[in-house]
């Protein structure tokens, strides 16, 4: 979950996987969550995460990144939440 107070932010996420690169749709508000699946062919044993905002003008920000252990994560059998630190 990503809380964000008093900044106006259209948040979306990259996750990145092997060569492979996927992006989630933009939310709005201060505690967006997303709730989306996506398949990736086996490869790396690692996912990144990239946290940006989405700009009108210019280029997108990047407002924080995290890295997930698919290995840790596929030895439990519970849902997970995935939190993304923010740098702002």
């Amino acid at each position: 979950m990503l809380r964000l107070k008093n900044i106006k932010v259209d948040p979306y996420l990259k996750l990145f996987y092997s060569l492979v690169e996927r992006r989630t749709t933009v939310k709005s508000g201060r505690e967006p969550y997303w709730n989306e699946s996506f398949v990736f062919e086996e490869g790396q044993p690692f996912l990144r995460i990239t946290l940006y905002d989405k700009n009108k003008i210019g280029h997108d920000t990047v407002l924080g990144s995290a890295v997930v252990d698919l290995q840790e994560m596929l030895r439990s059998t519970e849902e997970r939440e995935i939190r993304v630190e923010a740098r702002i």
